[in-house]
């Protein structure tokens, strides 16, 4: 399979499968670098040229919902509602 670059030269991803996504993982290690908005500009630049749905999930629970306050949208949950659900996981049921 050849490999394909995009106008900055960076190689292309493969193509996905019919009905599967890809994940990018936005990750730092120090707080203030930029993380956020690196993330919230990539899911909204992505959303808007491939004219298809994009979910952009904050793991950091620290920041209280940064990703929301950015994109100036109301959430009714955040990511601490997930942890029953991970220990009902991690208990196997």
């Amino acid at each position: 399979m050849a490999t394909t670059t995009n106008p900055t030269g960076v190689p292309a991803a493969a193509p996905a499968q019919a009905g599967t996504g890809r994940l990018i993982v936005v990750f730092g290690t120090k707080g203030g670098v930029g993380k956020t908005v690196v993330a919230a500009n990539l899911a909204v630049s992505l959303a808007q040229r491939l004219k298809q749905p994009v979910c952009l999930v904050d793991l950091d629970v620290m920041a209280a919902g940064d990703v929301a306050k950015i994109l100036s949208v109301t959430t009714g949950r955040s990511i601490v509602d997930l942890v029953p659900a991970l220990k009902r996981l991690a208990a196997g049921g």
